[in-house]
Formats: C-alpha cells, structure tokens, sequence
C-alpha cells in the first residue's frame, strides 16, 4: 500500500478539526470525575465543569475510537458532530463541543441530574405520558425536518431535563459505531431491542432491490417502542434473552404483547405505538402527524378529561364506534377536507381514517353550530376558544377516532376478501357452463 491513502485520510481529518475548532473545549474542561459516572457500549460518560460555559457541570462521553488508528470512523464522527452542532430545538439536547482526551475523542454536553427516560420512567411511574410523548415527537419531527435520522431513539438516549422536558441525544453516533465495529456486544444487544423490522429481516428489500438502511421510517418504528417504554415501564422484548432471539421475534412479527391500558389516552398511545409498528415502512405514519396528532391532544384536555369523558359526553350510552361513525355521518357533508395527497395517503393506510388535520377539521363542523360557521373552520382548536360541552366533544371524538382505526381497518380486509370470493365464485360459474 502506498502513503497516498493515509496522507489522504490525515489532510481530511484535519479538514474536519478545523471545521469543529470553535467548539474544541480542549482548554475549557476542569475538574473532571475520575470515577465512571456512567458507561454504554460505545462510550464511557465523566462529569466535568465548562469554564466557557460559566462553570456550568457537563458531561464529558468519551469514545471508544483512537482517531489516528479509526480514521474511517473518525471521519464519520466528526460529520455528525458538525451536524448535531448546528442543531436548535427545546427538545433536542444542545452539543456544547467536544473535547479530545488524548486521541479519543468526547462530546460534550449539559449533565441531565434527571438522567435518562429510562430511569426517569421507574421514578416517576405516574408522569403524563402525553406531555411527555408530545415533547419526544417535537424533537423527532424537527430532526426530520432538517433531513437527521436518529438512528438510535430509545429511552436512554432521551435525558431529561431540569424541568422535566425530553431532550434527544445521541443521534447518528451509535449508527456510525455499530457501522465501524466499535460498539460492544452489550451495545448491540440493547439496540436491536428497537430497530426496525426491515432492518433485521434480510429478506426485506425496498422497490429497487435493495437492503434497506437507517430511516425516517425506522426512527418511527423506534418511537413505537419508546411509546411501549412508557406504556409498560419495560424494555422492549426483555423477556427473551439475547440477540438472536430478539432479531427472530421482529422478523417473525412478533410485537410486545398489550401493556396494561389504564385510561383513554393509554389506549390513545397504545394505537399510535401499533401504528409506528406497521411492517411497510412507507405505510408508517410521520413524525409531523404522531406530533401534530399529540399536540392537539395535550392542548384539547386537561390530563383527567379522558377518564370523565365516559361520564361527560351525551352520547356515553352508545358504543365508542357507533358514536364515531354517527358523527362522521352529520358532519361529513360540510366538512371541507385538505385536498392534499398525503391526507388521502393516510386514508389509506389507515383503514380508511382521516388524517389528524381532516379529523380536527371534521370535530370542528361537530362542535361548531353552523351559525358560527360563516369561514371554514380552523385547524387549530383549544379548549379557551371552545369551552365547556364542545371541548369535551371534540376530545371525544378524536378518542373515537383512534378507537375506530382497527375497524376500519378489518372493514377494509373484508371487503377484499369478498372481492376476492365473488370473482373466484363468477370464475367457477363461467367454467361450470
């Protein structure tokens, strides 16, 4: 082998220090543990103080890469540090810099006293899953946003902070890690418990053929077994006992068995969960809906409006399905329905359901009396613009809305099979005579 190649790979990673050098914090880290405070399969995390950032505690993890002999995985590393930098969101934890011990390199960010979900979960078993969730999917959503795959979304990478708001973490390193062969056993093991199916299953190819790789579509399919986290208060699969077994069950379609659904907004998540789980990655639903969806939901109810609405709503005596569809049938014919595609992409991968905005927007002609309807009816609805009776309906509705998804979806299934049965049968007849 000639030098070319490793004086090309030292020029590109200099390239890349430069780019990072104003967050090099080489000179601005004291006081730094030197007991472990925390480790993972790729890193070992060290409590430190930020002299640039007011003295303020930071946690120092550390790599386990030798940027001269890992020049590859260096080089990659490197990349999503710039791109994680340039990252500004309330729920995506800020990267302060990174700092080099030695030739190992180590990210830098605030210490999270509250730790990780995963902790903050057996904790705090009563926290509100909606707040919480909804905060996850803002993150979520603008990391897809900005075209970042998470690549890693579980519960220890989502810290929490000091007011008690999810902060995501850790994206795109893990990907690169397990990419190089860095990442322990341990590490893999702890992450398969939350790819995707498409993932673990080589059968799986997309329309081209070809193997499918780190999504969008996957970090949704992870987000459905952070929903588990919180439903259940376990790991996803932890009953089975190691990887093997953990990538046969995905592969087979074997999901996590139903949590205990406490209440309606437990079985509200439960549905989303199921739904991130679709095997089709392309029919999964977006981060922007799951977030949209969440949002009106956290904004529309007060956290116990859910366990009344039994007691509360005029039409309690009638099954949750019959209340859905005899709405829908009042309010359809003036309701004004996005024209866009996606609306009637999520038609059809979801039974038939609407997407949120065309729900929100058809519980708008419900809760509205049509006096007050001289505009179309907005998107956004809260509960200080609709007080009383009509936000109780509206959240009604929205709870029948997900309720009534499986149904549709069973209807749909029918009536193919039936199809399927009629020409099967006029095929015989013509055959016969």
């Amino acid at each position: 082998m000639s030098r070319s190649a490793p004086d090309k790979y030292d020029e590109e990673l200099k390239k890349l220090l430069q780019v990072l050098h104003p967050i090099n914090l080489n000179d601005s880290i004291y006081d730094q543990s030197a007991q472990l405070e925390g480790n993972g399969g790729y890193s070992d995390v060290f409590k430190a103080k930020s002299s640039k950032h007011g003295g303020v505690e930071v946690a120092v993890k550390r790599l386990r890469i030798h940027i001269l002999n890992q020049k590859k995985v260096s080089k990659a590393i490197l990349r999503e540090l710039s791109v994680w930098y340039k990252l500004n969101h309330p729920n995506i934890l800020p990267l302060l810099g990174y700092v080099m011990n030695g030739k190992y390199p180590a990210l830098v960010s605030k210490w999270m006293k509250k730790g990780s979900l995963r902790g903050y979960i057996e904790a705090h078993p009563d926290l509100p899953k909606i707040l919480m969730v909804t905060g996850i999917a803002a993150g979520l959503t603008y990391l897809h946003n900005q075209n970042v795959v998470h690549s890693d979304l579980k519960g220890e990478n989502i810290l929490i902070s000091d007011m008690g708001q999810p902060l995501l973490a850790d994206f795109g390193i893990s990907r690169v890690m397990n990419a190089g062969g860095i990442s322990s056993s341990d590490s893999i093991t702890g992450t398969v418990n939350w790819l995707a199916v498409e993932l673990v299953d080589y059968k799986m190819r997309t329309e081209n053929g070809e193997v499918y790789k780190y999504s969008k579509q996957s970090d949704i399919w992870a987000f459905g077994m952070v929903l588990y986290e919180l439903l259940s208060g376990r790991i996803p699969f932890d009953e089975l006992s190691n990887n093997f077994h953990i990538c046969s069950a995905i592969s087979g379609d074997k999901l996590p068995s139903t949590p205990t659904l406490s209440n309606n907004a437990d079985l509200i998540l439960w549905d989303i969960c199921r739904r991130c789980w679709t095997k089709k990655p392309n029919y999964r639903p977006d981060a922007t809906w799951i977030y949209y969806t969440f949002s009106e939901i956290s904004r529309n109810r007060n956290l116990r409006t859910l366990d009344l609405l039994d007691q509360s709503c005029p039409t309690a005596g009638m099954p949750e399905e019959s209340v859905c569809l005899s709405f829908v049938a009042k309010a359809s014919a003036d309701a004004k329905l996005c024209p866009q595609s996606d609306c009637w992409r999520y038609r059809s991968n979801f039974g038939g359901c609407l997407c949120a905005a065309c729900a929100i927007q058809l519980s708008n002609n419900i809760v509205m009396p049509k006096s007050r309807m001289a505009e179309p009816p907005r998107i956004a609805l809260t509960s200080q613009s609709h007080p009383g009776p009509s936000a109780e309906l509206f959240e009604r509705v929205q709870y029948c809305y997900f309720r009534t998804s499986l149904i549709c979806q069973l209807t749909r299934q029918m009536r193919r099979l039936a199809l399927k049965i009629r020409s099967t049968t006029s095929m015989i007849t013509f055959l016969v005579r």
